[in-house]
């Protein structure tokens, strides 16, 4: 059974690869880094406060003081502040750029959630969504009274919500918008989830639950299908099983849960967590974000049976995540993405800030990435 997953986003991300344990985290200084020192960004010393244009990542293989590649920047243009060299300095290993980022489409009014399905990018603009070929890049813009929030695609189908509280299906071929239930139903959203059965939803409330409807329309009233839950902040499946972050604010008492059948006591899988948000599944693990506060915070993963936790990120500031299969891919707010081997946590520098801008919703499609630059009005997509 295919599903695919919507995560929330709300903007900013520092990458720095922890591999085990988040729990002894150390922050490092703030100094900024001056214009000839852009390869020492995250070191000890410069801390994540860099402000060049490769600000986004710390040295992410070993703390040794060297961040940017020298096969993009080479030393005889680094400066003398570079005291490294593609000879001497192993965390450049694996760390090469692939080709750059393209843009799909430009101009564009804030775009900030993404959804994929059906040959087309389907990203959040200015309460309407803009359905965006992914083949030439064609833009048709889709509006529904009630400004649309909210959105998610299967194969078949974009699903969306709107902040009036209905979710609606429109389909990729199709130029109607079809309500899947009533008014005030999914109020309060803050992550979709759909199979090939129902649309999945969380509500942002205290005693807040997950809620469905069915996709074709027959159940217009949706049912909850946890017990009350403190904020809960997105929703993830796999098989039949559906996993929920409990958010509980910033109060480090959030859990990442594996309901149970007929809203029976949920199974922690994950405790004491910093405000747990956007779960994603791979069908073996569970992924998600944190915020530790303004935004910081890890990406942590558990097998889905429970199990050891692994932090992908040890300083993510509110990143976009996505996985396929193999690899994890986050993407900064602040702008540049990192690839993560699964199996063995090995992070990979694909793009810069300055490659990718603002990244306020990451998606994945055969061999592409797909994302929103909020801030510079544009959906890009690059090799993965």
């Amino acid at each position: 059974m295919s599903r695919r997953i919507a995560s929330s986003r709300s903007p900013y991300l520092k990458p720095f690869i922890a591999v085990v344990s988040i729990a002894g985290l150390v922050a490092a200084a703030t100094v900024a880094c001056s214009s000839d020192e852009q390869n020492k960004c995250g070191d000890a010393a410069h801390g994540i406060s860099c402000n060049d244009s490769r600000d986004a990542f710390a040295d992410v293989v070993t703390n040794d003081g060297n961040l940017e590649d020298d096969a993009i920047v080479p030393d005889a243009a680094d400066g003398a502040a570079d005291a490294h060299d593609d000879a001497t300095d192993a965390s450049d290993a694996g760390m090469s750029i692939d080709a750059a980022p393209i843009p799909l489409a430009t101009s564009l009014s804030s775009p900030w959630r993404l959804a994929i399905g059906g040959g087309y990018v389907y990203a959040t603009s200015g309460g309407n969504v803009l359905k965006i070929a992914m083949a030439d890049g064609a833009t048709q813009t889709i509006t529904q009274a009630g400004s649309i929030e909210w959105v998610i695609a299967d194969a078949t189908n974009l699903y969306f919500t709107t902040i009036s509280g209905v979710v609606y299906k429109r389909a990729h071929a199709g130029s109607t918008n079809v309500p899947i239930s009533n008014a005030t139903v999914a109020l309060q959203v803050s992550g979709l989830a759909v199979d090939a059965t129902y649309v999945y939803w969380t509500e942002d409330t205290n005693g807040g639950t997950v809620l469905r409807v069915p996709i074709d329309g027959s159940a217009l009233a949706g049912e909850s299908v946890s017990p009350g839950l403190v904020l809960p902040r997105g929703v993830a499946l796999s098989g039949s099983d559906i996993y929920v972050a409990e958010s509980a604010g910033t109060t480090g008492t959030g859990r990442i849960l594996k309901l149970a059948p007929s809203k029976g006591t949920p199974i922690p899988l994950a405790t004491n967590r910093a405000g747990p948000s956007r779960p994603i599944t791979d069908g073996t693990r569970i992924f998600w974000v944190e915020n530790q506060g303004s935004g910081l915070g890890p990406v942590p993963s558990v097998p889905l049976a429970g199990g050891t936790l692994v932090a992908h990120a040890g300083t993510a500031v509110d990143p976009s995540i996505v996985v396929d299969g193999a690899n994890l891919y986050y993407g900064n707010a602040k702008g540049g993405i990192v690839k993560v081997d699964i199996a063995t946590n090995v992070p990979k520098i694909l793009y810069y800030t300055d490659q990718t801008g603002s990244i306020y919703g990451l998606g994945i499609a055969g061999s592409s990435l797909y994302w929103t630059d909020f801030n510079g009005g544009r959906v890009m997509t690059a090799a993965k």
